[in-house]
C-alpha cells in the first residue's frame, strides 16, 4: 500500500487553515506525511498550525514568489510515493478518502490517479460536481485535466515531468498536466468517487474579468506549448471545440458497446 504525501500550501487564512487540516488528520488511512507550506502569514495561521505540530510531519513558513514556488517547496520536502495537493480552505470529503485511493493502487502503479472534486461556493451556497473525463487524450485534456486536489501524483513523475512553471500565476497545474500527458505520456487511473471539496474564492478561481482575462492569456500559452497552434485555433473556435470534443467522448463509448456485443 502506498505512502502518501499530503501538501497544504497556505497564506493568510486564518479563518481556512483549521477545516483543511482536520480534514488529513481525522483520516483513517495511516500511511501518510502532512506538509504546509506557509508564505510567511502575518495573521494567526502559523499559530493555528503550531498547534497541531505533533501530526503536521513538515512546516515551514517563509516567503515564496506565488503558488507554484510553494508547491514546488511541497515537492522538495515529500517523501511519499503519492503526492496530492489540498490547499488552505479546501478538505477531504471523509475520513475514507485515503483509504479508498490506497486500495485502488494496491498492486497498480501509475503516473496520476484521479477522481472527482466537489466545488462549493461560499457566496451562494451551491455545490456541484463537475464532469471529469475517463478518457486524457490531446482533446479531451485541453478543458478536462484532472483538479489537483482529486489528483495524486506519483513523486517520480515530478522527476521525469519537471516542477511547477513559477512563471505562471494561475495556470501553472494546466501546465504541467498537459506536459504530462501530451509530451511524456505519463499514465493515469480514473476512479469514479468524490475525493475533496473545492471551496471557490482563490486566485485561481475568481470570476473578475482581470482574473479571467489572465487565466485565458496563460492556458493560450500552454496549448501553444504543447499542442500547437493549430489545435489553438481550435480551441478558440468555441463551437468546432465542443462538437469535437462530445464525438470524441461519445465515439468512445460507442466503440466499447460495439466491440462488447460482437464478442
Amino acid at each position: 500500500m502506498p505512502k502518501f504525501s499530503i501538501i497544504t500550501i497556505c497564506k493568510n487564512v486564518e479563518a481556512d487553515i483549521e477545516r483543511t487540516i482536520e480534514s488529513v488528520l481525522t483520516q483513517n488511512y495511516t500511511d501518510y506525511e502532512y506538509i504546509i507550506v506557509d508564505g510567511a502569514s502575518t495573521d494567526n495561521t502559523c499559530q493555528i498550525v503550531k498547534q497541531h505540530n505533533k501530526r503536521v510531519t513538515k512546516f515551514i513558513s517563509e516567503p515564496d514568489t506565488g503558488i507554484y514556488d510553494a508547491m514546488n517547496k511541497g515537492i522538495k520536502l515529500a517523501v511519499g510515493e503519492y503526492l496530492l495537493f489540498l490547499n488552505a480552505g479546501d478538505n477531504l470529503l471523509h475520513e475514507n478518502v485515503l483509504t479508498i485511493v490506497a486500495e485502488q493502487l494496491a498492486g497498480c502503479v501509475v503516473d496520476v490517479f484521479f477522481g472527482h472534486i466537489l466545488v462549493l461556493d461560499k457566496q451562494t451556497g451551491e455545490a456541484w460536481i463537475p464532469a471529469q473525463s475517463a478518457y486524457l487524450n490531446k482533446l479531451i485534456v485541453l478543458t478536462n485535466q484532472p483538479m489537483h486536489q482529486a489528483a495524486f501524483i506519483r513523486r517520480v513523475a515530478f522527476a521525469k515531468v519537471g516542477l511547477y512553471d513559477t512563471k505562471f500565476q494561475i495556470a501553472g497545474d494546466y501546465d504541467w498536466f498537459l506536459k504530462a500527458f501530451l509530451l511524456y505520456r505519463c499514465t493515469y487511473q480514473y476512479y469514479d468517487f468524490v475525493c475533496s471539496v473545492f471551496v471557490r474564492g482563490g486566485l485561481c478561481n475568481r470570476s473578475d474579468e482581470q482574473t479571467m482575462s489572465l487565466n485565458r492569456r496563460e492556458r493560450d500559452i500552454v496549448i501553444g506549448r504543447y499542442c500547437g497552434w493549430g489545435m489553438h485555433l481550435i480551441y478558440r473556435w468555441n463551437f468546432l471545440y465542443k462538437c469535437l470534443f462530445c464525438l470524441n467522448i461519445y465515439g468512445r463509448k460507442v466503440l466499447k458497446k460495439v466491440l462488447k456485443l460482437s464478442k
